[in-house]
């Protein structure tokens, strides 16, 4: 069989004689940077009180990650359980999680559960010996996860997970997709998730530095010589890009924290290592003060949501039965500020294991040859410690207990996102074009997906080092998506979005006819500083349309900083066009420079390059 490349490079990286026993040749061993050129597969499980028809915001997220290259299939939880209304079986959850696996076992995989954990009864009696105990569900806005352990070890018997439902080839303790879950217990927390989510893809507000990490460690305490300070300054000097260090023995503080998280240019990536309660970074400074749920819930630091990688005890507990979130919840819950994404165990976790698996997952995100999404890098580090002492039942328990609350297939920065100016030209091919504006270069190895609105055409290509990548015609007419995505060390860009109406047919030159108005903004030429341009754009639809959209078209500087403002009004279908003086919006004469002309609207976001020339 064949895997996507993110599986390969984890399965050679990990497993010594992984080419040797399955026989996988160098043609397997593909460039993080031209990775797969098809289509992932997601699978949403959602509670019914989230179904799309009643939850808009859960269609608005499936339908952006079409347009990132995933193909989508949702499951209501009502139509997959054979059990009693009042106990929804997890073994029916993970059937149908098994069977969908099997049907996509060349692609990515990704599950998404969309409901909250069940609250469980801890008077629940776990003497007997089972693989894992059913953790049942009773409730429209929840998705059951496992409980329970195999080893009869007091300690252990609460243990809750949904790694299980990660399980389904072999017998092996590897997991054989990614998983994710949103702990939304209403439509308000669902709309957080997405909001959350779809903001952190699309790079966040201009000041956010996603590229950044903040390390976080507590205070003392060393294991077999090593302490948590210990394991963040192993990470910040093996994986070179920008990061703070907050470390209680150098006397950072909780109000640290906040400050950090809520400062302008924030982080991509918040990683804590230390003691951990259900609801705390415990008593982690040296005033034995605590960083709590509830001050995640109240940080102010939108659109720039960091990941979170809680690696301590507890801080994962979603089953907890009462209403007070653990970590993850008021990270993820927050609305107007908190995290896209938490990670946290629902137990004890084992300090030496927390300290390799964070390191692992660091070295998936950032090494040259992984280069790995969340999803992908919460496994390498899972399986990194399973692989570390595979007779010991420790790793193993250290690789269930742990939640990922948040998208799997999300991925973290790795540069500071640029816009882009691109381009969509039809001629023998459809030639996607793409330049970030930052190193006014053409950005290679980026992501490219065309997507049909409805379905039918979906494909997926990398932008050569010219920054273009080449797509076939499709053969049915209607709306077709462009998204251009690439969130690499060099070539980190804000999400190219296009559109274009195709009608099947071609004029004299092979350009294809569109009875629909699309979307454009015209090249601009290089003018003089004392002389005026005319711009001219188009606004998609119907001529004659009264349904318009409101449109923003402004001139930023080489910065990035927005020197003018041309347009800023609603229009109906059509063309148009503006003239610009060469001045800013005080009045006075920009200077000599390089100039970007930006378009925006709610489906179509563009960028032209001009030059003013003394």
């Amino acid at each position: 069989s064949s895997y996507s490349p993110q599986w390969e490079r984890l399965y050679h990286d990990l497993i010594l004689n992984y080419k040797d026993i399955y026989s996988r040749s160098k043609a397997f061993d593909i460039d993080p940077s031209h990775a797969y050129p098809f289509p992932e597969k997601m699978l949403i499980i959602y509670a019914h009180d989230y179904r799309p028809a009643a939850n808009p915001k859960l269609q608005e997220y499936i339908k952006w990650k079409e347009q990132k290259g995933f193909v989508i299939e949702t499951k209501n939880l009502n139509s997959i359980t054979s059990s009693a209304r009042d106990t929804f079986a997890v073994y029916d959850v993970r059937d149908t999680i098994q069977a969908w696996f099997y049907r996509t076992i060349a692609s990515g995989k990704y599950v998404l559960l969309v409901g909250d954990a069940t609250g469980f009864d801890w008077s629940y009696d776990f003497d007997e010996k089972q693989f894992y105990y059913a953790v049942q569900c009773a409730h429209d806005s929840l998705i059951p996860t496992f409980g329970g352990y195999e080893y009869d070890y007091s300690y252990w018997k609460y243990l809750f997970s949904d790694y299980f439902y990660q399980l389904v080839a072999g017998t092996d303790s590897f997991p054989d997709l990614c998983i994710g879950r949103w702990c939304c217990r209403n439509s308000d927390e669902l709309t957080t998730y997405v909001d959350k989510t779809i903001s952190y893809e699309m790079g966040g507000s201009s000041s956010w530095h996603p590229e950044r990490s903040l390390y976080v460690a507590y205070r003392g305490d060393a294991v077999g010589g090593t302490s948590f300070q210990d394991t963040k300054e192993y990470i910040a000097s093996n994986f070179h890009y920008p990061y703070c260090e907050l470390y209680a023995d150098e006397g950072a503080e909780t109000q640290d924290i906040i400050n950090e998280i809520e400062s302008t240019n924030g982080y991509g990536i918040v990683n804590y290592c230390g003691h951990g309660g259900k609801t705390s970074w415990a008593q982690w400074d040296l005033a034995h003060s605590s960083f709590t749920s509830s001050q995640a819930m109240d940080l102010e630091n939108t659109d720039h949501y960091p990941i979170v990688y809680n690696m301590c005890c507890y801080n994962g507990l979603v089953a907890d039965p009462s209403d007070w979130p653990v970590m993850v919840e008021g990270w993820t819950r927050n609305p107007d500020g908190g995290a896209a994404g938490a990670f946290g165990a629902s137990l004890v976790s084992w300090i030496s294991r927390n300290n390799k698996q964070d390191s692992a997952m660091f070295r998936a995100h950032f090494n040259q040859y992984l280069l790995m999404n969340c999803g992908m890098a919460i496994n390498y580090g899972k399986i990194f410690i399973l692989q570390d002492a595979p007779t010991s039942k420790y790793p193993k328990q250290n690789a269930w207990m742990y939640y990922w609350i948040g998208d799997p297939g999300i991925d973290v920065w790795r540069g500071y996102p640029w816009p882009t100016l691109d381009s969509v030209k039809f001629g023998s091919q459809i030639e996607v074009r793409i330049i970030a504006m930052g190193p006014h270069a053409p950005v290679s190895g980026t992501k490219v997906c065309i997507h049909r609105d409805g379905g039918g055409y979906h494909k997926i290509r990398y932008t050569d080092e010219y920054g273009s990548a080449y797509f076939p015609y499709p053969d049915s007419i209607g709306k077709y998506y462009v998204t251009g995505t690439n969130q690499s060390q060099f070539y980190s860009i804000i999400p190219m979005r296009d559109s274009f109406n195709y009608t099947g047919s071609f004029g004299e030159q092979g350009q294809p006819l569109v009875e629909l108005i699309e979307w454009n903004l015209k090249p601009l030429q290089p003018i003089s500083t004392f002389s005026t341009q005319t711009i001219s754009y188009s606004v998609a639809g119907k001529l004659g349309s009264k349904v318009g959209q409101f449109i923003d078209l402004s001139v930023f500087d080489a910065s990035g900083r927005r020197v003018r403002n041309l347009v800023s009004d609603k229009h109906n279908p059509g063309h148009y066009s503006v003239t610009w003086d060469c001045k800013d919006n005080r009045g006075l004469n920009c200077p000599s420079g390089v100039y970007f002309v930006r378009m925006n609207t709610e489906d179509f976001h563009t960028c032209k390059r001009t030059i003013l020339i003394k």
